[in-house]
């Protein structure tokens, strides 16, 4: 999906960066070191809340039109000696595609081999093995936002063991 949204970019003062502010998502804001990085930064804010609405399935919201935002003359006198150096609005566009993607939650159906014994003894041991490979998938790809947290998991393989027992992933 291909959206775009209005910002307001405050540049800083003393080349201190700028500022960026989303009015269609409550002025959540972020900011960059320069231009180019606040642009991506909007980008990745605006991607995130998004996919933050798809997975909360809440309103996502429409994009306002550009001269319909407003500089928020209040807002920027309740903040103490910001002084910044110029402000404009602009568009932001993000291709959130990719990362629906890479996201995505839902179910898939895939077919493993592993040993009959680890099988049997999963199945006496009421082990979910949709889970554990879930797990070990996930600590594969690094996905905890502590990497020392990362567990290795070491696989054996024995290419002569005619032996394999099928599972369904769901």
């Amino acid at each position: 999906m291909i959206v775009t949204y209005p910002a307001i970019f405050y540049e800083e003062k003393e080349g201190e960066g700028y500022s960026v502010f989303l009015p269609d998502f409550n002025n959540s804001a972020t900011c960059g070191e320069d231009l180019n990085d606040a642009i991506y930064m909007a980008q990745d804010l605006i991607t995130t809340l998004i996919l933050d609405c798809i997975e909360n399935k809440t309103q996502i919201p429409k994009a306002s039109k550009i001269e319909d935002i407003k500089y928020d003359e209040a807002f920027e006198k309740e903040i103490d000696d910001w002084n910044y150096e110029s402000r404009f609005k602009s568009y932001v566009t993000v291709d959130t595609t990719l990362l629906e993607k890479r996201w995505d939650k839902r179910r898939v159906t895939k077919k493993v081999r592993i040993l009959k014994q680890y099988a049997r003894r999963a199945e006496e041991e009421g082990i979910d093995l949709s889970n554990i490979l879930e797990m070990a998938l996930f600590d594969k790809f690094e996905l905890y936002s502590d990497n020392n947290k990362k567990n290795e998991l070491s696989i054996n393989s024995n290419d002569n063991v005619k032996e394999w027992y099928w599972i369904d992933i769901l």
